[in-house]
């Protein structure tokens, strides 16, 4: 809650100023003696305030300091890592040294804006959990924040459809490789992906990622994406299994019609206006670029 809107901050404020004034207006008209006790209340005021002082310190730190956290949601295996090292160090987004990163969180301050640019600080946390009570339990305090101030600005949740299959060398079969096995077995391999990636943004598990991100008071979430990624899988794809008719973006779009469909309604239901959804590849950083420039441009910008 910000100080201001605090009932207890109100009172010691009110308090403190009642004490500080009565303090003056003694040191004022009572002489030597009452200019030694107005000094003496006005000090206890002044410490009563204190600690409103300090807190309304670090509520206008916190509005003025430019942080996007960004919180990764998916399977393993769908690119997360690799997106988030796309955010953090590919193209517009160059900055000087290297990416730094927790067991779960990695930032970077990248520049956005004009006249001039203001450095944001983006900290994207990496997701990992399998089940829905990972979820409401998983995470550092420090990057979700407390229940009540929670200080995630942005989901992305993102999808596939091509899990990575381990050779018999225990490295990832090359793309080639991998579209064969898809291509011999139908579409069965494809299917199985979509459906995995459907159960882990099934209701249960959106309610819990929203749980841990959402803030009323502050409107935060700002922004939510649906992320399909494997852009160059799913072309490459129907170039062999499907008819061609059908593009990468209808059939992306088909396969997640139901999840785009809820994360829409949880966004609805938390008043949540800046939803998309992007078929992009992380890997050919086709659309990855543009995602986070926009949305930090739109939140974090400078407005002239």
């Amino acid at each position: 809650m910000a100080p201001l809107g605090n009932p207890k901050v109100w009172i010691r404020y009110s308090v403190g100023a009642v004490i500080v004034t009565t303090g003056l207006v003694a040191a004022s008209i009572g002489g030597v003696p009452g200019a030694i006790i107005g000094v003496l209340v006005s000090t206890c005021g002044a410490g009563f305030l204190r600690p409103v002082q300090d807190d309304l310190r670090r509520f206008i730190e916190k509005l003025e300091s430019a942080e996007c956290r960004i919180v990764l949601y998916g399977l393993g295996g769908s690119g997360k890592t690799e997106l988030r090292r796309r955010f953090l160090r590919k193209g517009e987004f160059v900055f000087d040294g290297p990416a730094t990163a927790t067991a779960d969180v990695e930032w970077a301050d990248i520049p956005t804006g004009d006249d001039p640019p203001r450095n944001v600080r983006v900290r994207m946390f990496d997701y990992s959990g399998q089940q829905t009570s990972q979820v409401a339990g998983d995470g550092s305090a420090s990057f979700f924040g407390p229940p009540g101030d929670r200080r995630v600005h942005a989901i992305f949740f993102v999808v596939d459809h091509f899990r990575p299959i381990p050779g018999s060398d225990g490295k990832q079969l090359s793309d080639e490789e991998l579209l064969r096995r898809c291509t011999a077995a139908g579409s069965q391999l494809v299917e199985e992906r979509v459906h995995r990636n459907r159960r882990y943004l099934d209701e249960d598990h959106l309610q819990a990622v929203f749980d841990r991100c959402v803030n009323p008071e502050y409107k935060t979430p700002r922004a939510v994406r649906v992320l399909i990624n494997k852009k160059e899988l799913i072309e490459a794809y129907l170039n062999t299994e499907i008819p061609p008719s059908m593009t990468a973006v209808d059939f992306a779009l088909c396969s997640y019609s139901d999840v785009i469909d809820q994360v829409r309604k949880a966004c609805e239901k938390y008043d949540i206006l800046d939803f998309a959804v992007e078929l992009i590849s992380a890997r050919d950083d086709d659309g990855t670029k543009k995602i986070l420039d926009e949305l930090l441009k739109r939140h974090f910008g400078r407005v002239s």
